[in-house]
């Protein structure tokens, strides 16, 4: 908790507070004392004075709750369509394992030949269908980011094109179930230090650097030690690398042997049949076979990774939905209390109406027509605001416009329905006013 924003939030409560018990204090103190002192002025003065500011509170709290729930909507939406969107890979029934070597003990190539031991170990555990490994993973906040000469086809020749880059093992993209749109997967024969430099695409870097060609046999200059060319000997499905709300980034893949660099994040990602987190202790004790003193330091499912990916945007649709309930409840609760007053107030005239010959339902109209037109106004103010305060949500939200329409209808129809509930009590209550009790109110 931090104690500036405590004690700005306390001292806010308490002005409001303070503010709120004056406004009754300062209507009261201007009443006039001897109209007030009249049976007919004390009904009309209370009518006409403290009435009027207690609509304009209604109003202003329908207003304020619809353009809440707006808010709340279109973020809780931008959530939802960011949980359904899809990643390029299948999160689904995967377990992900991160296994940093200890540098003292390991040298590169003595890294790579514990990975691919450990790899053979966590195929052989039941349950397992695929297994496969990353220097980092998509959605965890890192990739590698590699320097390529231009594209031949562009003008800027001179300058280097900033790509990502992934040192994965072969299976890896079968784990993760990245279809390959042509070509083949990396062979473990080319999974070695001296083996010829080979590498794997997806389509935006095939897009940028072979618009309308074939990528399979295209030769790629760096990427390679000694600036040798990399044999381009598959491409791959696009798949999102920081967040579920990001573009694919053109992505160059490379055997994890021929680059063993940045083993303080390598993850295994296996894909089992049932529940992933069932071959957790299996996981571990694998590790321990292969070396009693490796720790494992890390081990989630992908849906995991995915879901604390999008935290922020569940936080924010989460808070700003509690808020909005609450400021509906809040409103419904201001159009009770106000029509239940006027009804007390007004019980004198209701019993007059009723031995003049008005019906209940007279009665009842009278008293929903005027919460009706208090929560349609609030409902008209409420949308102009909405209108304007959502366009500062367009930054947040995904996969829905700041002005979708179904949402505004559908959540001003919301507080219409939720407004005549809170309507229809004190109405009630109106027709059943007797009116020779009535008469004899005041």
């Amino acid at each position: 908790m931090n104690l500036t924003a405590f004690a700005f939030t306390a001292a806010l409560s308490l002005l409001t507070g303070a503010v709120v018990g004056l406004l009754p204090a300062l209507r009261v103190s201007s009443l006039n004392l001897s109209e007030s002192l009249k049976e007919h002025g004390r009904t009309s003065a209370a009518m006409a004075g403290g009435s009027r500011l207690q609509r304009v509170l209604v109003v202003s709290e329908v207003a304020l709750a619809l353009a809440l729930l707006v808010g709340a909507g279109l973020m809780i939406q931008s959530f939802q369509h960011l949980e359904t969107t899809p990643t390029g890979f299948n999160p689904d029934h995967l377990l992900t394992v991160r296994v940093p070597l200890m540098s003292y003990k390991y040298s590169q190539p003595q890294s790579a030949d514990f990975y691919r031991e450990l790899l053979q170990r966590i195929k052989a555990i039941p349950g397992v269908k695929s297994v496969g490994m990353a220097n980092n993973l998509p959605f965890t906040g890192f990739h590698l980011s590699l320097d390529l000469p231009a594209p031949p086809n562009t003008a800027s020749r001179s300058g280097p094109v900033r790509i990502a880059g992934r040192s994965v093992s072969p299976g890896y993209f079968r784990a993760m179930q990245i279809p390959f749109i042509s070509g083949r997967d990396f062979t473990e024969s080319e999974n070695q230090k001296d083996a010829p430099c080979v590498r794997i695409v997806n389509q935006a870097m095939a897009r940028l650097y072979w618009p309308g060609e074939i990528a399979i046999g295209k030769q790629l200059r760096g990427p390679c030690p000694n600036d040798a060319p990399a044999a381009v000997v598959g491409v791959v499905a696009d798949s999102k690398q920081d967040s579920a709300d990001s573009e694919p980034l053109p992505e160059l893949y490379e055997p994890y042997a021929q680059h063993p660099f940045a083993s303080f994040l390598v993850t295994f990602v296996i894909r089992t049949a049932s529940n992933p987190t069932d071959v957790a202790a299996a996981v571990r004790q694998a590790v321990q076979q292969v070396d009693s003193d490796q720790p494992v330091i890390q081990m989630r499912t992908m849906q995991d990774v995915v879901s604390e990916s999008i935290w922020r945007q569940h936080v924010s649709a989460s808070m700003l939905g509690l808020f909005a309930a609450i400021a509906l409840v809040l409103s419904a609760v201001g159009i009770y209390g106000v029509l239940s007053y006027s009804v007390s107030r007004r019980t004198h005239e209701i019993g007059i109406r009723s031995a003049l010959g008005a019906a209940r339902r007279d009665i009842l109209r009278m008293v929903v027509g005027e919460g009706l037109l208090l929560t349609l106004m609030g409902v008209a103010v409420g949308l102009a605001v909405a209108l304007t305060l959502t366009r500062l949500l367009t930054g947040l939200l995904y996969g829905v416009r700041p002005t979708d329409p179904l949402t505004f209808v559908s959540l001003a129809l919301l507080v219409i329905v939720v407004a005549l509930l809170a309507v229809y009590i004190p109405a009630r209550r109106a027709t059943k006013v007797d009116p020779m009790v009535a008469l004899r109110y005041e």
